[in-house]
């Protein structure tokens, strides 16, 4: 998405794109939806910095429209937020015993939590990338985000990207009733985890230093 922009406003400019990964000490790249998947919690993660683009509001209405049909996930939030913006979201989940906000994990605390639950969402619309989206994948959540910008990238079809929150509740719960589309959306997302890899990225930037550094 990030070179189509390029490409879009600065037409006279080559680029070429490589995905950065993102790094965890857990990796799920592949099926689990075996006789473990029924011991994950049922809860949506929302994972990064607690901010006003990410969006946390729309988790959490989200959550209590999908609720309010029956399908009774809980919601967990990840994140860090400063003082006068974690108090307006204390107040949205005050009194919402099926949310649940955890601050200050360390990363073995982070993965653990992460990977205990089935569903991961991420929220914010303008984003070049997704790194938490990816974080969440890789963690074993099936991960739906935004139809908008490079945060699209991080999913294989649009059954498993939304365009607002009527979008979201209706896919959310195809997902969620559907145990073989749970199986496209987890080899989808067994996908991304390989091709979104840090380690190539590596290689592919070391491998294009060397070529300009070979122009000179």
């Amino acid at each position: 998405w990030t070179m189509d922009q390029v490409k879009l406003h600065y037409p006279e400019i080559v680029a070429d794109y490589t995905y950065m990964g993102a790094k965890t000490e857990q990796c799920f790249a592949d099926d689990v939806l075996g006789n473990w998947w029924s011991e994950r919690c049922d809860t949506v993660v929302v994972l990064g910095r607690v901010v006003p683009g990410k969006r946390i509001e729309f988790a959490i209405e989200f959550v209590n429209k999908i609720r309010k049909l029956g399908i009774t996930v809980n919601l967990l939030i990840v994140g860090s937020a400063d003082a006068a913006y974690a108090a307006d979201i204390n107040k949205l989940i005050a009194g919402k015993s099926y949310v649940e906000w955890k601050q200050g994990l360390n990363r073995e605390q982070l993965e653990s939590v992460i990977s205990s639950c089935k569903w991961g969402l991420h929220c914010a619309l303008f984003e070049h990338y997704g790194i938490s989206a990816l974080e969440l994948q890789r963690l074993g959540c099936l991960t739906l985000v935004p139809n908008s910008c490079g945060q699209a990238e991080l999913v294989e079809d649009a059954r498993f990207s939304y365009k607002d929150i009527d979008d979201l509740v209706e896919k959310f719960s195809n997902i969620y009733l559907d145990e073989s589309l749970q199986g496209i959306f987890n080899l989808h997302r067994s996908k991304k985890v390989l091709e979104h890899n840090f380690t190539q990225h590596d290689e592919y930037m070391l491998s294009y230093i060397k070529a300009l550094e070979n122009e000179s």
